[in-house]
């Protein structure tokens, strides 16, 4: 949002050095998923447990409202 409200070239840049660095690290968890938890949690959700895990839901929704913001705002592309 910071580049489309003012074209901050440096804000860019910045974007599209997160974006590869999240291409990585999907690379290395070698499921395509990109999360702050690993999949075993979110299973453990599915089952119905929730033991020590706060909101990687919310987590994961943040992650792809980002994505979307930078594909729509700032033309990023994975």
């Amino acid at each position: 949002m910071a580049y489309a409200g003012g074209g901050a070239l440096s804000v860019l840049a910045r974007g599209r050095e997160l974006l590869a660095g999240m291409g990585e690290c999907q690379r290395a968890a070698g499921s395509g998923l990109l999360s702050a938890w690993p999949p075993r949690v979110l299973d453990t959700l599915e089952a119905g447990q929730f033991g020590d895990v706060w909101a990687p839901w919310y987590t994961l929704h943040k992650i792809l409202a980002g994505l979307l913001d930078w594909h729509e705002h700032a033309e990023l592309q994975p």
